[in-house]
């Protein structure tokens, strides 16, 4: 079986959500014997010889200039994305085709591929997730850049009807996408939980907050964390993740329960993940799901989050959820004095959906 797979962003290094998981799909779809052509929009990542390990061919295009792209009625994130040479390269032959999210769907409609089978991997509903980043902006020029995106994003969105099948990466995005087009289906993301083989660091115990600390969503999460929950806990903190702002930088220094590890190594990651006596999340966008969150579902500690973490992503069983932040503190404190274990059992049961195997074979079943 050979497959054409047109990914957003070029998925390695696999160091945030959305290209972690293209790349274990591309790696559970290889390790299953699909012979695979990548098609990456090259924007700042660069080649990758990783991918061609587990690709027969690698594609890069260079991203439209985005300035260009918000002259388009279309969306930004499609228009500049809508490259001659991919569409040329997907009509010399009649293999399927995966479009990795709404950004790659510029030639979904397109009448050259209107017998071929089509597959798109839903990430978001991705004028609700721009409506989100609207509400959430601090400057007006952006606030105005997303609210006319989500308004586009919402007229596109209608070229998902060209789909055979829309694999939703939540069962409340399945729900949506089934209602309005009929074509979905739900596919959790496929993750691999890594044991904890390397040498223990020496550290105090620890309880871990763990994300790009770059992008808005993850920036406001550590801020209300950093203001809400760790002056009031007797306990050490460790806030880890990729290129943190200076904002971020200054909280953490004046705190002296709270220490920052920046852009740590995939194995140190790994090993704080694992080692954590807890974790803590928080977010104010129900949009998609926290690969994050599965991550630390990996680990043995408790997580603690709030409800919107888990909307709609059938994994509230499995965490501490208290939105006010006397009860999220409380619950924490709770936990620290008592230390009752999460049920390990329940949370591996749940786990077993997002295991690489499972993920193959829907895949391979849809694609058959």
């Amino acid at each position: 079986m050979k497959l054409h797979v047109i990914s957003f962003d070029v998925p390695w290094p696999a160091n945030y959500g959305g290209v972690i998981d293209v790349y274990n799909r591309l790696e559970a779809l290889n390790d299953n014997g699909v012979e695979l052509i990548l098609h990456a929009f090259d924007y700042g990542r660069g080649p990758s010889k990783e991918l061609h390990e587990i690709c027969s061919e690698v594609h890069y295009y260079k991203r439209k200039n985005k300035a260009i792209g918000l002259l388009k009625k279309g969306p930004m994130i499609t228009s500049t994305r809508a490259s001659k040479k991919l569409l040329s390269r997907l009509q010399e032959d009649d293999y399927p085709i995966l479009f990795e999210g709404q950004h790659t769907t510029a030639f979904l409609g397109h009448p050259s591929l209107v017998d071929r089978k089509k597959l798109v991997r839903i990430h978001n509903i991705e004028h609700e997730y721009y409506l989100s980043l609207n509400k959430g902006s601090s400057s007006s020029g952006k606030a105005i850049y997303f609210k006319r995106e989500a308004a586009k994003l919402n007229r596109h969105e209608t070229v998902l009807k060209n789909a055979d099948k829309l694999l939703c990466i939540t069962p409340k995005d399945t729900e949506y996408y089934q209602s309005k087009y009929g074509n979905a289906t739900y596919l959790p993301v496929a993750i691999k939980c890594k044991e904890n083989t390397a040498p223990k660091k020496a550290l105090k115990p620890y309880i871990l907050y763990h994300g790009n600390l770059s992008i808005s969503e993850n920036i406001n999460a550590a801020m209300w964390l950093l203001e809400s929950i760790c002056p009031n806990v007797d306990h050490d903190f460790i806030f880890a993740g990729k290129d943190p702002v200076s904002e971020l930088k200054q909280t953490i220094s004046r705190q002296s329960n709270v220490s920052l590890i920046d852009n740590p190594s995939e194995e140190l990651m790994d090993q704080l993940i694992n080692n954590a006596e807890a974790h803590v999340f928080h977010t104010t966008q129900s949009t998609g799901i926290k690969i994050k969150l599965l991550n630390a579902l990996c680990s043995a500690a408790p997580i603690f989050c709030n409800d919107i973490m888990v909307n709609g992503t059938g994994l509230n069983d499995v965490c501490i959820v208290h939105n006010d932040s006397e009860q999220y503190l409380k619950a924490l404190k709770d936990y620290l004095n008592e230390r009752e274990r999460s049920d390990l059992i329940e949370r591996k049961k749940v786990l077993e959906d997002f295991s690489y195997h499972s993920h193959a074979k829907k895949l391979t079943g849809f694609l058959q």
